[in-house]
């Protein structure tokens, strides 16, 4: 290998790398920096009754909202959002020489996927004034009462100005006194929402829960590190947490704790009970993939066991990672499309599926990142069916069941099946030859 080819590849990787090297505030305009051009850019939603693969699919549109639901009392649920505001658009209205954006949101309230007959649905319009020195804008919506313990809620936003629309759903818990939507972590200077039930060592946060009470218990445990095991196999995987540290604090409206390590870190007011809030330090990096030994932990998705072990000897994985990645094509610039969609679907996966591990590690980021997102997904109450189909007419259907888990409420098990086999090591072989499944 010549002196020039040597170059073009530390330069390539240089390039790669540094892509992922950005703060993890801006990381929703990273997804559609990163992802415009990795999928389909129809605007096009349906309902929660038909195919709704677009809410899995971020090139579908250009604003990516967040949502967080908080019970106040018994009666009264919020339900928060957070809108990335240079995915709006801005215009001037009439004489007005400030941009505004002008925003609809709409919900639904539905019992179930099942039962898809509308209890309550309601929508609100909100114009937003364009300030360069803020990069969001939150604000929350009270639910209309209603006599049902448990439900869906659909939520449609639409800007108004761009015309792109984006459409979600979120289960409802009002039954269960223990629920985490009782409980809402924020920021200790302006009290919003954190929106996520990850975490970082440099922020604080504050906890906030619906009932009187003296104490809160919050339990750290160690990270579950494991990697869901391929679609074919039958070995049985099971988490394994150890426990790490139980700490009592005095519950007060601004009551804080020092999160700093990385761990799962379990709220509860009674910790004889088996439900309480989850928030955890995956590292500060985290959505992102940041270093070298980050992106180099995802390429066991597409390596033996064999191969992988003799990669992890190596004490250079920024070397290693280079040398996989240009080990499939010969074509520098493939090289670098080929990395930039699969630690994409690396880092989507983080952002939509993570729960007591790492996105990227559960069954749904595994199949997320191999196969790409689902053309056709189904929901169910306790269920979601993915469709994959090529130009053949040839398809699979993964269907991933909804598993009750203390820790999370986002967590799916695939159902796995030896005829996965087979997809499974064509779309490995694809990324090795150089191709992106």
């Amino acid at each position: 290998m010549n002196l020039l080819t040597i170059t073009k590849k530390k330069k390539l990787l240089y390039n790669i790398i540094s892509i992922f090297k950005m703060k993890i505030k801006n990381y929703i305009f990273i997804i559609f920096l990163l992802l415009s051009a990795c999928f389909s850019t129809t605007p096009t939603l349906t309902s929660s009754t038909g195919n709704v693969a677009d809410i899995y699919n971020p090139g579908s549109t250009t604003i990516h909202p967040k949502y967080e639901i908080y019970h106040e009392n018994d009666s009264v649920s919020l339900l928060y959002i957070y809108l990335y505001t240079p995915e709006l658009g801005f215009i001037n209205f009439g004489n007005s020489k400030k941009q505004q954006a002008k925003i609809k949101i709409s919900y639904k309230i539905m019992e179930s996927f099942q039962n898809s007959y509308l209890i309550d649905t309601a929508t609100k319009m909100i114009n937003i004034k364009r300030d360069k020195n803020k990069l969001s804008f939150v604000t929350y919506i009270r639910l209309k009462p209603n006599k049902l313990d448990n439900y869906v809620l659909q939520i449609f936003i639409k800007d108004m100005n761009k015309e792109r629309s984006n459409l979600e759903f979120i289960y409802v818990d009002k039954k269960d006194e223990n629920s985490p939507q009782n409980y809402l972590i924020t920021y200790p200077n302006d009290f919003n929402p954190i929106f996520n039930d990850y975490i970082n060592s440099k922020e604080k946060y504050l906890i906030k829960y619906n009932k009187t009470i003296d104490s809160l218990y919050i339990t750290k445990y160690n990270l579950d590190t494991n990697l869901s095991p391929p679609p074919f196999s039958t070995r049985a995987y099971k988490p394994v947490f150890e426990k790490d540290t139980l700490f009592k604090i005095k519950f007060s409206d601004n009551s804080n704790f020092d999160y700093s390590k990385q761990g799962i870190y379990f709220i509860q007011t009674d910790k004889t009970q088996k439900k309480g809030k989850a928030i955890i330090n995956f590292g500060d990096e985290y959505p992102l993939i940041q270093s070298s030994t980050k992106m180099f932990e995802p390429l066991k998705y597409l390596t033996t066991s064999e191969e992988f072990a003799e990669m992890q000897k190596q004490p250079n994985k920024k070397i290693v990672v280079d040398n996989f990645w240009l080990s499939t094509t010969d074509n520098l610039n493939l090289a670098k499309e080929m990395i930039r969609i699969y630690y994409s679907r690396v880092f989507y996966s983080n952002l939509l599926f993570s729960s007591y591990q790492e996105g990227w590690k559960s069954d749904r980021g595994m199949a997320y990142i191999i196969f790409g997102p689902p053309q056709y997904l189904y929901i169910g109450d306790n269920y979601e069916k993915w469709v994959y189909q090529d130009n053949k007419a040839d398809y699979f259907r993964l269907v991933f069941r909804k598993k009750e888990h203390q820790f999370s409420e986002n967590n799916y098990v695939l159902e796995r099946d030896q005829k996965f086999k087979k997809y499974w090591t064509e779309a490995v072989e694809y990324w090795r030859e150089g191709k992106i499944y």
